[in-house]
């Protein structure tokens, strides 16, 4: 399945498996939003990702903040989450 053309929200995607998945679907030619919780990890994240991307500081249990994020998207094709369940790293 192509990405190309999609839009791809990954869920914890500021490191780890979550940013690689982020990478992958971009170098497929899709446009990706990423949610994490540490500014200095996004702040990565935006560089590794390019200007096209999006990072949005939020914890995906703030239900409310989550539902927000995905309103303000035209579009999502493909939604993952990433987050480390029930703990920090």
């Amino acid at each position: 399945m192509s990405l190309a053309h999609s839009t791809v929200v990954i869920l914890g995607g500021s490191s780890g498996i979550g940013l690689s998945t982020a990478k992958a679907a971009k170098a497929e030619g899709a446009w990706v939003a990423v949610t994490g919780r540490s500014a200095d990890r996004l702040k990565s994240a935006q560089a590794l990702l390019g200007a096209e991307a999006r990072t949005v500081a939020l914890d995906v249990a703030d239900e409310a903040g989550t539902r927000a994020l995905f309103e303000e998207l035209d579009r999502v094709d493909h939604a993952e989450n990433r987050r480390l369940a029930g703990g920090t790293r």
